[in-house]
Order: C-alpha cells, then structure tokens, then sequence
C-alpha cells in the first residue's frame, strides 16, 4: 500500500510569550516525516539498494521563520542515510546505515532508532528581541522536505506550515 508522505506531528512552542527588546526568544519546533519514505527506509531496502549500487538517502530540509508575514531567516538541514557493508557481531545483517545528522555520525542499533533520527526534527530557534516590532507579533515557520528518487522511493518535495505564536515585545 502506497501512502502519501506528510509533515505530521508539528509542535512549535516558545520559552516566553513577553520578550524585551534585549532578551533572546527561544522556539522549539518539532515535526515527523511519515508515509512511504519512512515505510520503504528498512535494512530489506538498505540491502537491495546497496546492491543495485544506490548507497545512501539524503533528505533536505528547509526551514522559513516568518515574523508578521515576513521571512527574517531562512536554514537549510541536511540529513543523510549511508548504506555499508558491516562486520559489527551486534548487529545480525551484512548491510546497515550511518547517519549523518547535525554534521555528526550517528550509528543507530535498530531500525527505529535509525527511522527516529533520520525523520523526526527537534529544533532550536533563537529569535533576537529587536527582530520583533513593539507590540504583539505572529511568528510560524515553513517547513520544506525533499529528497530525490532512490531504489524504491520516489522522489518527493513535502511542506507544512507551523501554527501561529502570538509573541509581545515590550
């Protein structure tokens, strides 16, 4: 069964609704990858694909944060999914992944653990006070999510749109 891949589970929270001109507003977003890609992304797929000679999965993700409207930056995440061929006695198959993650290598022991890592987002956003206008201020955030065709997986490009915080700078 083909299921559509979405940006679920979207969270944006804040450390405080009032913020002074001086002070940093801290933001937490968090959201999912789920649908085919996050079904198709098992160790049977790491396997065939290693063997038809595609090794790796690479996922872009672009996050806008808009403040009343208007974009004030824009980040650009890259998470990657590369496909090796393992001696490791802990792990019983002769294919599995490293994952690049926040520029760090990152060897999950499971395949949830690598399904986690790979498509689930937690990140921190620090917004300067003087970015803000005096007065109440909306803030959300695009989220973009792409990635190209690989064995099995089509390619794809998803967004969503974060809810709306209503923030006072005094």
């Amino acid at each position: 069964m083909v299921k559509n891949n979405v940006i679920s589970d979207i969270a944006l929270t804040y450390s405080q609704s009032k913020i002074k001109v001086e002070d940093v507003l801290v933001l937490k977003l968090s959201f999912k990858i789920k649908g085919n890609v996050r079904e198709q992304f098992n160790q049977t797929h790491w396997e065939r694909s290693y063997n038809k000679h595609d090794s790796s999965l690479r996922i872009t993700i672009k996050l806008q944060v808009h403040i009343n409207g208007t974009s004030i930056s824009e980040e650009k995440i890259i998470r990657k999914a590369i496909y090796f061929w393992t001696r490791n006695p802990k792990i019983p198959h002769r294919i599995w992944i490293t994952l690049m993650k926040d520029e760090m290598p990152l060897y999950p022991m499971t395949e949830d653990d690598a399904k986690s890592a790979l498509f689930d987002m937690d990140k921190i956003i620090e917004i300067k006070g003087n970015s803000l206008k005096e007065g109440k201020n909306q803030i959300f955030v695009n989220m973009s999510v792409s990635w190209g065709r690989h064995y099995n997986i089509e390619p794809s490009t998803i967004s969503a749109v974060s809810s709306k915080l209503d923030i006072v700078r005094i």
